[in-house]
């Protein structure tokens, strides 16, 4: 499986160790933790980041997940990746507060759906976001996530691939 998605304006590369206090900010950020504590509620501190990133590299090194770093210049901005890619692929992504609402989100997910849908053609790709999350729920439909179910407190998107027509 090819894990390199291709340049763009920002750069989408993979997340290192030396990262970890640019997570750190992304992490203990009031909204990231807001709409996605999942992911966030076990990470406090450095060690809580490196222990997401060393089960982050066990997922990658068995296919169940992928993690980029967007980046700008050099540094990181953000992340976005995949999970339980094997059984029910869904996406999490988050961007540092500074860099939030310049458009730079919404390349990043066009960008891993291509990568998702050429690498696993026939698997829709999924996410969820609790519905106070406007922004991102914008964001999602404009790339092309359609809900499909609802609770108390979040939607449920897919993305479907792309089935080219035969003539």
């Amino acid at each position: 499986m090819n894990n390199q998605v291709n340049p763009i304006i920002r750069l989408l590369t993979p997340v290192q160790d030396s990262d970890v206090l640019q997570l750190m900010e992304i992490f203990i950020d009031e909204e990231t933790r807001r709409f996605i504590p999942e992911l966030t509620e076990d990470i406090r501190d450095e060690e809580g980041v490196r222990n997401f990133l060393n089960n982050i590299k066990i997922s990658q090194s068995t296919g169940e997940g992928i993690l980029w770093g967007i980046r700008q210049d050099s540094t990181l901005i953000g992340f976005i990746g995949i999970m339980d890619i094997l059984e029910y692929p869904t996406l999490f992504y988050a961007m540092h507060p500074n860099h939030r609402g310049k458009g730079i989100m919404k390349e990043s997910v066009s960008e891993t759906i291509g990568w998702f849908h050429t690498n696993h053609p026939a698997l829709p790709l999924h996410t969820e976001v609790y519905k106070g999350n406007k922004p991102s729920i914008h964001l999602l439909q404009q790339n092309d996530f359609t809900q499909f179910n609802e609770d108390k407190q979040k939607i449920f998107l897919r993305v479907e691939p792309i089935v080219e027509q035969s003539v």
